[in-house]
């Protein structure tokens, strides 16, 4: 709606303006309102009707919610992806402002914007200091956001130094490593 306000079915009330005459009728079943016109038609409703049909007062809405999958950056560029929640409303738009602080206070160091409903991953080339925070923030369908605060982890980090040492066997078979 419009100006944001929901306008339940709930109850309705029909009224004919023209006579029976001109051959229309309406009914209601528990979950619909309808009118059949033209033809043989005959009236059942008269000069008007209130139906009642099966619907809340309020909107029944779940929650815009979702998990971030990756946020990495390397190599000179961020990637960001995330995966909505099974129950989640769906996501109309999203943004992501990225900070070097982990309160994200003051300006953001970069504000990756227009995130289309069908995203759920962005990669852009960009440079960030060692510590980076981003702030994920999606919109969903009613205009309801949800956000995620992250640390950005740095691809560009020594990894072997302390107790952050990792090391892969991918790509070895069993006899190449005995």
């Amino acid at each position: 709606v419009s100006d944001k306000q929901w306008n339940s079915w709930n109850n309705q009330r029909i009224s004919g303006q023209q006579d029976t005459s001109y051959q229309y009728d309406g009914g209601a079943t528990s979950e619909y309102l309808w009118v059949r016109a033209g033809g043989h038609t005959q009236s059942t409703i008269g000069t008007g009707k209130t139906f009642n049909i099966n619907q809340p007062s309020q909107p029944e809405m779940g929650n815009l919610d979702f998990d971030i999958q990756n946020i990495r950056f390397e190599a000179g560029k961020l990637n960001v992806s995330w995966e909505l929640k099974e129950q989640s409303t769906p996501q109309f738009k999203g943004e992501i402002e990225i900070y070097d602080n982990e309160k994200l206070m003051g300006q953001p160091l970069k504000v990756i914007d227009n995130i289309k409903s069908y995203q759920t991953e962005v990669s852009q080339t960009m440079q960030l200091p060692q510590t980076a925070f981003a702030k994920i923030t999606l919109t969903d369908i009613f205009d309801r956001t949800a956000e995620k605060k992250v640390e950005i982890t740095n691809g560009n980090s020594d990894i072997l130094a302390g107790n952050q040492f990792a090391w892969s066997l991918k790509g070895y078979s069993d006899r190449e490593i005995a």
